[in-house]
């Protein structure tokens, strides 16, 4: 291959790999906006005006309603992502859930997903007093999302549909386009996690708004854990191990998080930053030990 075809194709898949990135926007701003125009339609239709409209539309997009919406994008973005997947990229990343964690990759997996969130939680934590405005914004928004509900639907979409979801985008897509690239891992590690940071922020209602309207919060997680999950991807070589991980840490982050912040300030704190450096070494040690095995034989 010349070095005008290399540098062609590294181009062409890297820019590919960013398709996820506006696939999910994309379509969560046309469900929103089919969603909204039944919504505003239907009380014009009986005769009322277009403030009153808007002012229903408000009123009708609680938490609850919120995050059905969310799942149902979600579920579509699924679909859409296995399309590309198993016709564009022709991989079987999914394989078999049971080779996929051969060894200590199971418990390796589990564990360093746990340090991953206690690591968050410490980053939140600074972040809440360094910068309480725009963390005030994230959490009003995290609770109008209805993300941070205990409702049976948050839950699935929290902890079982978007695991599914976004490791198909972009530990499956964006990371198999990226490896065909070329570029190193570290390289592909830090592509594949920004664009997983970016789809979490709300970029337009930053540039109209101010910048506690961009989620930079919820980007700047994602991110950390988009990390988290690309190397796991990486040493495992299949995303079922990547989809446990983001249920383990959506997990954590919904019923663990909300645990610690009724113990004393002091014993949250030694939780989460002992919980942090213990369960953060121990799985990088597991999943090290696995390569090692693999590697050996």
């Amino acid at each position: 291959m010349s070095n005008e075809s290399k540098i062609w194709s590294r181009v062409k898949y890297t820019l590919l790999s960013i398709v996820p990135w506006p696939l999910f926007k994309g379509t969560a701003l046309v469900v929103g906006s089919i969603v909204s125009l039944i919504v505003t339609s239907g009380v014009i239709a009986k005769g009322g005006s277009a403030e009153e409209a808007q002012a229903h539309l408000v009123e009708f997009l609680t938490s609850d309603v919120a995050i059905k919406i969310t799942a149902l994008v979600q579920l579509i973005v699924f679909v859409l992502a296995l399309l590309i997947m198993f016709k564009g990229l022709k991989r079987n990343d999914y394989g078999s859930p049971i080779k996929a964690f051969p060894g200590l990759t199971f418990p390796g997996t589990i564990l360093l997903m746990a340090g991953g969130t206690f690591c968050v939680l410490m980053i939140l934590g600074m972040l809440s007093t360094l910068a309480p405005g725009i963390f005030d914004s994230y959490r009003e928004l995290i609770e109008s999302s209805g993300i941070a509900g205990f409702t049976l639907v948050s839950i699935l979409t929290t902890i079982v549909i978007a695991p599914f979801t976004e490791e198909t985008l972009f530990r499956g897509i964006s990371f198999d386009l990226l490896k065909k690239a070329g570029w190193s891992f570290w390289v592909v590690n830090i592509i594949q996690a920004l664009l997983f940071g970016l789809t979490h922020m709300n970029m337009m209602d930053g540039i109209m708004y101010g910048i506690e309207y961009f989620n930079i919060v919820q980007g700047a997680y994602a991110f950390i854990l988009g990390l988290f999950l690309g190397y796991i991807r990486e040493r495992t070589g299949s995303i079922w191990p990547t989809i446990l991980g983001h249920m383990v840490f959506n997990f954590m982050g919904t019923f663990v998080a909300n645990w610690l912040e009724g113990l004393d300030e002091t014993i949250g704190g030694i939780c989460v930053i002992g919980g942090g450096i213990v369960f953060t070494l121990l799985g990088f040690v597991l999943m090290e030990l696995k390569r090692g095995k693999a590697t050996n034989e």
